[in-house]
């Protein structure tokens, strides 16, 4: 699956991020959201929405600050937890940062495969192998249609070179892709989709090269 929504960076947030505008036509975007939120600045779909808007043009501290005020005004919002996981994740590989988000929405609700999955993403750049595995075991428990969390264990499976472990992954995810699942119309669904669950991330052409090399072992 080529990805273009995960692009790591280095340096600070605060660093690189401080000067960073967004594009004219989301920055319309945004000025509706905030006529919105000027009536009601606790409308957390408003909020959730325009933090989006930052973290899909990688304008990372605004939409953290975003993020971090739904927070402040709803504790238990879990959907805030795992976009600033996904944040600290896949914009800036950083497991510590991310950690504390995930650990604290698995308290909220143990049971959101989404969580399981970005803890598995945070200890693989942590190089813990057995935490990784647990959650991705966990992750594909709750949610078993899910292609991403079942090709990432494949690749664990691969690498600890248990070869048999790798193909049963495999042949689930290509018994997954069976179904069509429709691309979402909502943008941060669409992303979702995209990198936690993987059903609109994957192809035939994907899971065939990753048959080629469980063949040549």
């Amino acid at each position: 699956m080529k990805n273009d929504k995960i692009t790591v960076r280095t340096g600070t947030i605060e660093e690189l991020t401080k000067d960073e505008v967004l594009p004219l036509e989301e920055q319309k975007k945004v000025e509706e959201l905030e006529k919105v939120l000027k009536t009601n600045p606790k409308n957390i779909s408003a909020l959730m929405e325009k933090g989006f808007i930052f973290f899909e043009n990688q304008v990372d501290e605004k939409a953290i600050q975003i993020f971090k005020k739904v927070i402040d005004i709803d504790p238990t919002y879990i959907d805030t937890y795992v976009w600033l996981a996904e944040l600290f994740i896949f914009h800036w590989a950083d497991a510590d940062s991310a950690e504390p988000y995930l650990l604290s929405a698995l308290k909220i609700n143990p049971n959101r495969a989404d969580v399981h999955k970005l803890l598995a993403n945070a200890f693989d750049l942590k190089k813990d192998r057995s935490k990784q595995l647990f959650h991705l075991k966990k992750a594909l428990e709750l949610e078993p249609s899910w292609i991403s969390p079942r090709i990432e264990l494949m690749i664990l499976f691969l690498e600890e070179k248990k070869f048999d472990l790798a193909k049963e992954q495999l042949d689930n995810a290509y018994q997954q892709l069976q179904s069509h699942f429709p691309i979402p119309e909502n943008p941060m669904q669409q992303y979702y989709e995209l990198l936690i669950t993987g059903r609109t991330g994957y192809t035939k052409s994907d899971l065939d090269e990753y048959k080629k090399i469980i063949d040549d072992k």
